[in-house]
């Protein structure tokens, strides 16, 4: 049986035992002011500001991720008679390889809600912030 013990000096490490490490912290945002801070910077714009997030994928598996610019996301027009809720997330994608912020699109309705947000090991959602439109 081998036994990871992370970190020790003189030891070549690989991304697993990394994410063995990050996946003893619950998935969120890390408290501090200003971090992945979501304001209106234009005509259906937002900007989300630079921050660090943590994702627990799987049991023995776990991401830091960090957004060292801030990125503008657009947001769809509204509908002409009903609201929707756009979800945005910060999504770990395993296929890919890499990790992004998104604009999920909601479905209009009298009473909307949220679309569900993905939390398998392959691809994860982080929820920042829904949007009422």
């Amino acid at each position: 049986m081998a036994i990871i013990t992370y970190p020790l000096n003189n030891i070549t490490y690989d991304a697993a035992a990394a994410e063995l490490y990050f996946c003893t912290r619950s998935s969120g945002v890390f408290a501090v002011k200003d971090n992945l801070d979501c304001s209106i910077s234009g005509d259906r714009e937002i900007t989300i500001s630079p921050g660090i997030a943590w994702i627990r994928n799987d049991r023995f598996s776990g991401k830091v991720a960090g957004l060292l610019e801030a990125e503008t996301l657009l947001i769809d027009a509204a509908e002409q008679t009903l609201p929707r809720i756009d979800r945005v997330v910060l999504r770990f994608d395993a296929a890919a390889n890499a990790t992004g912020l998104f604009i999920k699109k909601g479905t209009p309705a009298s009473s909307p809600a949220a679309s569900a947000r993905e939390t398998g090991a392959g691809l994860y959602e982080l929820v920042l912030y829904d949007l009422y439109i």
